[in-house]
């Protein structure tokens, strides 16, 4: 067995042997004491002089390509070296840092300088956009940004405005992105939500697709979720490749203007009310002293997987509502059969738990909130569309299939046998 003590001294050697390993990497652009010099100051400085130093070499590698080595006077070089701009700058970890400008002119009478790609290369400003936007997206607000930067004493550009001005050319990059990007496959279950921000309503929609996967379709922005909006909201998806040519189960929190736009629309279609949405409707108007007992018929019916079963069970809570308080009956009975949707199309057991709330998307909100909790004033034009358009984008990229995504093809199978059987049931009543 290894002694602790081996161990730690194992640990050490591999430390050493790091350290020794970095300072020959190095070698060739600074000497050992140089290094050994930038090392004893913190970690974070010794990173970025060391890539500082790198970046010196690479734009020295490009200059002697151009102009040959020092003091080299070939003419098969049509270029020489002609002094450094003291005003030279370039990008390192998302920060302006000063680095003199090394100028290269031609050869001859008319001297014309010649830029340096590698140069122009570290000096680009996406370097510095993505930088910002990535440190915004963990928490840090523009008046705190210069305090969570990176410990560079050099380095500059990084005031509240300067850092304003990068957030908003990052994330109006990624609003364009995500108005543009096209919704190029089949998404046969959608929720619909509206998301309070600044005093306006963000309507937004997140589909799922055949294979579980989600992604955010669309958002549209309003004072508040009117069918106007909803409508927009629905042109813009459908200008972008939305299908509407196959049934869509529309999961939504109740709202009587997404429920209008989607009838209009759609032709191949479901609603399932979110019943935690409409189990707080019904219970708000619940005395104090029978909440819990009408709580637990409400979810009793819910729990119940065959539909007319839930159904009678849901009817006669609203008769028991009824005489307790007439409102809470008449709760009950609003929207209904909508709230029993998944039952009647036959959901699997897992995926039955993803459907019939707007759950997936209030996770969603939930980013939001945290995204968004730090602004203190929200400016008129696309500001807010471009935060939550930031917020989307990165809450994306840890987003998993949804709970049950097995069972989406069965689903799928038996929207379109529902869907049949009251076409067939229509006909019969109309002839």
């Amino acid at each position: 067995m290894i002694s602790k003590r081996v161990k730690r001294g194992k640990a050490v050697a591999s430390s050493q042997k790091e350290l020794q390993n970095l300072r020959d990497m190095y070698d060739l652009i600074a000497s050992r004491e140089d290094l050994q010099e930038l090392y004893d100051r913190e970690m974070n400085e010794f990173v970025s002089s060391i890539t500082l130093l790198a970046i010196k070499a690479i734009i020295d590698a490009e200059i002697e390509s151009k102009c040959g080595k020092v003091h080299e006077r070939s003419p098969e070089y049509g270029y020489y070296r002609h002094g450094k701009q003291r005003t030279g700058y370039v990008i390192v970890n998302g920060q302006k840092q000063r680095l003199e400008k090394p100028r290269v002119v031609t050869k001859g009478k008319q001297k014309k300088e010649e830029p340096l790609e590698t140069y122009r290369k570290f000096q680009r400003n996406t370097v510095m956009e993505t930088s910002v936007l990535a440190k915004m997206l963990h928490g840090v607000s523009t008046r705190d940004y210069r305090a969570a930067a990176e410990a560079i004493p050099e380095a500059y550009g990084i005031e509240k405005s300067s850092v304003s001005r990068h957030y908003v050319r990052a994330s109006a990059k990624i609003l364009k992105e995500f108005n543009e990007r096209p919704i190029d496959r089949y998404f046969p279950i959608v929720f619909i939500d509206g998301y309070e921000i600044g005093g306006d309503i963000m309507a937004v929609a997140l589909g799922v697709d055949e294979k579980g996967g989600k992604m955010a379709l669309s958002m549209r922005q309003g004072g508040t979720e009117n069918e106007g909006v909803v409508k927009s909201l629905f042109d813009d998806m459908e200008g972008r490749g939305l299908k509407k040519d196959r049934p869509i189960l529309f999961v939504i929190d109740g709202s009587k203007a997404i429920h209008a736009a989607i009838t209009k629309r759609f032709e191949k279609y479901f609603i399932q009310r979110c019943r935690e949405h409409k189990k707080r409707n019904i219970l708000d108007h619940a005395p104090v002293a029978m909440k819990e007992e009408a709580q637990n018929r409400i979810d009793e019916a819910y729990a119940e997987r065959d539909y007319d079963k839930a159904r009678s069970m849901m009817v006669s809570f609203s008769a028991w509502a009824d005489k307790i308080n007439p409102d809470m009956g008449a709760s009950a009975r609003e929207g209904m059969e909508e709230t029993l949707t998944v039952i009647r199309l036959g959901v699997s057991p897992f995926l039955y738990k993803t459907v019939y709330s707007t759950n997936p998307i209030e996770s969603l909100n939930s980013a939001f909130g945290r995204f968004t909790q730090r602004v203190k004033k929200w400016r008129e034009g696309d500001m807010k569309k471009r935060w939550l358009a930031a917020a989307i984008m990165k809450a994306e990229k840890q987003m998993h299939r949804v709970r049950g995504a097995i069972g989406i093809a069965e689903f799928i199978k038996n929207m379109d046998e529902v869907l049949t059987k009251e076409k067939n049931k229509f006909d019969r009543q109309a002839s």
